[in-house]
């Protein structure tokens, strides 16, 4: 191990962990959220309390004094260095080992024409006949619309829609909602979706003009529209980010939930990565008053109002990220998950009238305790929007994961425009 590797004061790149049990010993799960590998750690609490000093300031030196005050055990620095070598092979610090990875696979992903399925296989099936029978299982599911679309029945031109970005299998029947909606109406000949990008951005927005495929065919990316609104992006590189795209579930879902209902009607999409809005709420800053975000709102506007075809606007969204494996102190119990609810519920309030400066300050007042991962796309959605179409709560749910005392919430909201519905 030399100063070269990055080893001799590691630092860790943000990862997830889990706690698992493995043959009654209690471990935690590492994995890269950010898709760099698929290769995991699974590692014993003792090396987990190493792993949390990896901050680019200790050496093993000092790991190992802090270990041995803390556990009453020695653990030599040798061996120390044998763990991190270890940890180094899944990829997850921020070694010169990772970051040639990471330059080899920002390489091949420019390179390509189209944006595979990431979560094919996994969060949905991968055969297209599998996946249909599985997304039409959720118009009936208890707690989902009661039947699917009937096309060409809207009575009003439908403008907008927000649906979850949750796996479909614990949140299929509120997406079910959403897009009974969109498969009902005349259908758009662009979906902009507003994506939540999980992963660390060095931009507030991230734009690809690859096609995303998926197992029922291409969802078309308006390639020309991207690369005009990229030009009149000056305040920011909005392709710098673009590798986000490739691991990214909140714009996949949407994709496939689009080619689900509208079959081989064409269509093309604007697939949007929003950023954390974070740094602004934390100091006071309404998202349309930072440059970047104002920039951005007002071109995307402009080249929305010039399309000639019919637009719908898509919000790949879900609302509060909380309990333990959140990092809060709360469990789920009855009492804390109702009033989880409740403020939902009040922050519905803003959603559904498309107001983004009600939604900013529902956020604010709170300093986004519940963790509103969906915040900044729809406060772009709803600032594009611009005069608010009529808005309807379809449904609110949540999933409740048991093992880590967590809880994540979502809802389908759609919103039409005035006047006759245009013919499908």
């Amino acid at each position: 191990m030399s100063d070269g590797d990055g080893l001799e004061r590691p630092r860790l790149r943000p990862v997830e962990a889990y706690p698992v049990e493995v043959e009654g010993e209690r471990k935690v799960l590492l994995r890269d959220p950010a898709g760099y590998t698929e290769a995991t750690a699974v590692v014993p609490v003792p090396v987990f309390f190493l792993l949390t000093m990896c901050d680019g300031a200790h050496t093993p030196e000092q790991m190992s004094g802090e270990f041995a005050q803390r556990f009453d055990a020695d653990l030599p620095p040798q061996r120390v260095r044998d763990i991190l070598q270890q940890i180094d092979q899944a990829f997850l610090f921020e070694s010169e080992r990772f970051r040639t990875r990471q330059r080899t696979l920002h390489d091949e992903f420019r390179i390509m024409t189209s944006r595979p399925p990431a979560h094919a296989g996994g969060a949905y099936a991968v055969d297209a006949k599998d996946l249909k029978r599985q997304l039409d299982g959720y118009w009936d599911r208890q707690g989902g619309p009661g039947g699917p679309p009937a096309p060409g029945t809207a009575t009003r031109p439908l403008r907008a829609v927000i649906a979850p970005h949750v796996d479909f299998h614990r949140g299929g029947h509120v997406y079910a909602w959403a897009y009974r909606e969109v498969g009902s109406a005349a259908p758009a000949d662009l979906y902009v979706i507003f994506g939540t990008g999980h992963q660390i951005m060095q931009n507030r927005f991230a734009l690809t003009t690859k096609d995303y495929e998926t197992p029922l065919g291409p969802a078309r990316t308006d390639a020309e529209m991207v690369r005009k609104l990229a030009a009149r992006c000056r305040r920011q590189d909005v392709f710098l980010d673009e590798y986000n795209h490739r691991n990214e579930h909140s714009i996949e879902f949407q994709a496939v939930a689009l080619k689900f209902v509208l079959g081989d009607r064409p269509f093309r999409i604007l697939p949007i990565l929003v950023g954390s809005f974070h740094d602004l709420v934390l100091e006071g800053t309404e998202p349309i008053d930072s440059p970047d975000v104002k920039e951005f709102v007002g071109e995307l506007a402009n080249l929305l109002g010039a399309e000639r075809g019919r637009v719908c606007l898509v919000g790949g969204v879900d609302f509060a990220h909380v309990g333990k494996k959140f990092g809060d102190e709360e469990g789920i119990e009855p009492g804390f998950l109702a009033g989880v609810e409740r403020d939902d519920r009040a922050m519905l309030e803003p959603i559904v009238a498309g107001d983004p400066a009600g939604l900013y300050e529902s956020i604010r007042k709170d300093h986004d305790r519940r963790r509103i991962c969906g915040f900044p796309p729809m406060y772009v959605q709803f600032a594009v929007q611009g005069k608010a179409p009529q808005g309807q709560l379809l449904q609110y749910d949540r999933t409740l994961d048991e093992k880590t005392a967590s809880v994540v919430t979502f809802a389908s909201v759609a919103y039409w425009g005035d006047g006759e519905p245009v013919p499908a």
